[in-house]
């Protein structure tokens, strides 16, 4: 959960330095001169600078899987939610295709994590390069643990399909993002 909670806080305020620095831009304000002027504050500023926030997969993904996971506890993480979508809202995105987007997200964080929950139990240390049976050596309940090994395979496929079809329907023709997706959700490591 600690990395979780940190990918999160990052993706935040990843999100808010990047709207901030387009309304600085229209403000004729230097970001870069509010945000050193915010770090000489003594209240615990913590830097972020406009920008994709680059770092593996983590930043985008775990959010999306925080989101999903605490709508099981009935807990809507709006918050969150409204963090991952600034980029597509900046992009000057509809209102339907916002939502178009932030479902197909979800879906491709939640067929991410389902497939890491199946590698988890289906893969060698060598292949994976980091240790297998984690989870299960955590009595950590996972998708795999509640749904079993064949429907979550099934699940990643219908959840990955239903995220491309999804970007699909926009009617930009994106052949990098679709690969991506099905490189996320297919990989072995």
């Amino acid at each position: 959960m600690e990395k979780i909670l940190e990918n999160t806080y990052r993706n935040i305020n990843i999100g808010l330095v990047n709207e901030l620095a387009i309304l600085c831009n229209k403000m004729n304000i230097d970001i870069w001169e509010v945000i050193d002027a915010a770090k000489t504050k003594p209240y615990g500023f913590q830097a972020f600078y406009p920008g994709p926030g680059l770092g593996g997969h983590c930043i985008p993904l775990d959010p999306y899987y925080l989101s999903w996971k605490a709508r099981e506890y009935g807990f809507h993480t709006s918050m969150i939610e409204a963090s991952m979508m600034v980029g597509v809202a900046l992009a000057g995105a509809s209102e339907a295709e916002i939502k178009v987007i932030e479902d197909s997200a979800r879906d491709i964080g939640l067929a991410f994590q389902i497939r890491d929950d199946i590698l988890d139990v289906t893969s060698t240390t060598d292949e994976l390069g980091k240790p297998v049976f984690s989870d299960e050596k955590n009595d950590k309940t996972t998708y795999v643990t509640i749904e079993g090994i064949e429907k979550a395979k099934s699940d990643v496929e219908e959840i990955s399909k239903r995220a491309v079809s999804a970007l699909q329907s926009l009617g930009r023709k994106n052949d990098f993002l679709e690969e991506l997706v099905l490189m996320l959700v297919n990989r072995k490591k």
